[in-house]
């Protein structure tokens, strides 16, 4: 199935925006939920603790949920370090990753490339 990236990024930007954006995003048992609640501080909780593979799986699944048929969504937490989630196909195991991609930084060699011309 092709799905428009116009129409993927409608859907799961506006999702992210609303409700993971500007938000502390925390597991619902931390002892700090009680206290940004108190103080009205927007908060995100979690069932699991907010790390990027967590947070990646948190994506794919809402993505799921809204019908699309995602194989995998991968959260840069730097420019060349990313955490990732996904299932190939539908009925195998999902995946869990953590990755670092040298030539996705800065130092590109497609960037230094695009300086160039």
């Amino acid at each position: 199935m092709v799905v428009d990236f116009g129409d993927i990024n409608k859907v799961i930007k506006t999702w992210i925006d609303a409700e993971l954006d500007h938000k502390m995003l925390l597991h619902r048992k931390d002892p700090l939920v009680a206290v940004l609640q108190r103080h009205r501080q927007p908060c995100y909780l979690m069932d699991a603790n907010p790390t990027a593979e967590n947070i990646a799986k948190v994506i794919y699944d809402y993505a799921h949920a809204q019908g699309l048929q995602v194989a995998e969504v991968r959260l840069w937490e730097t420019p060349n370090s990313f955490a990732s989630y996904g299932r190939p196909a539908p009925g195998e195991p999902a995946f869990l990753t953590r990755g670092h991609d040298p030539g996705a930084g800065f130092f590109s060699p497609a960037r230094a490339r695009d300086r160039r011309a």
